[in-house]
């Protein structure tokens, strides 16, 4: 979150979170679109379910693309990346391994 947000890509910049999705009703509106809705999807990521391994997988990989990113904007070192790396492998199949993943559908109409 906070490489991010030195890099000027997030848009909740004072809270945890900050992603698109959170925002992305209000900027439908500005945008001229009409009655935005959306629709909650979570994906259990804990061991033992379809998605644990492969998301957990995906995210690994998605840090090591990330890498060159987070070195840049100062917010880690190549050490601890390794570890970070060591430790999301060490998650997969753990037995006590719970985590949910929480995603949204969002749409809106075009006015007529």
């Amino acid at each position: 979150m906070t490489a991010w947000r030195k890099a000027g890509h997030a848009f909740a910049l004072t809270h945890a979170y900050v992603g698109l999705t959170v925002v992305l009703k209000l900027m439908m509106r500005e945008a001229g679109l009409v009655n935005p809705a959306h629709r909650p999807i979570s994906i259990d990521l804990s061991t033992g379910q379809p998605a644990h391994q492969p998301l957990l997988e995906n995210l690994a990989e998605a840090l090591r693309l990330a890498e060159p990113f987070l070195l840049k904007t100062g917010v880690i070192e190549q050490k601890d990346i390794a570890k970070l790396h060591a430790q999301m492998e060490s998650l997969v199949g753990k037995a006590n391994f719970c985590a949910y993943w929480l995603l949204q559908t969002v749409w809106a109409f075009k006015p007529e």
